[in-house]
């Protein structure tokens, strides 16, 4: 159990560390986020290929890529909104950031805990 809670926070971080790469497209005019974008949708669709060409079942990289992803879009849309906009919608942006957290906590623990469950 405790090997699953320190690969769950190793997971977490990991996608912190991606989200933060894109948010940091706030103050460097927004190159980090798109090639951020490009390479996680580059991956992702390298990875879904070679899920689906191995007869795996797509759901084992869908049930944490949803959340996962949905996080980073939100990451790149407060980016490309840019601070000015948030600067007069505050709470929105709380909101966003707040959400999006929830997204990354949820897509880490699913990578953990039930996409393993599928490779059995």
């Amino acid at each position: 159990m405790e090997r699953l809670i320190i690969l769950d926070i190793y997971l977490l971080l990991h996608n912190q560390t991606i989200y933060l790469i894109i948010l940091s497209g706030i103050f460097l005019f927004k190159i980090p986020t798109i090639i951020s974008l490009i390479s996680n949708g580059l991956s992702f669709g390298f990875y879904y290929a070679g899920i689906r060409s191995h007869g795996i079942s797509s759901i084992t990289i869908l049930l944490h890529a949803i959340p996962g992803l949905s996080a980073v879009f939100i990451g790149a849309l407060i980016v490309f909104k840019g601070l000015m906009y948030y600067r007069n919608n505050k709470v929105q942006f709380v909101k966003a950031i707040f959400f999006s957290e929830f997204l990354l906590l949820m897509a880490a623990a699913l990578e953990n805990y039930i996409t393993p469950n599928y490779f059995k």
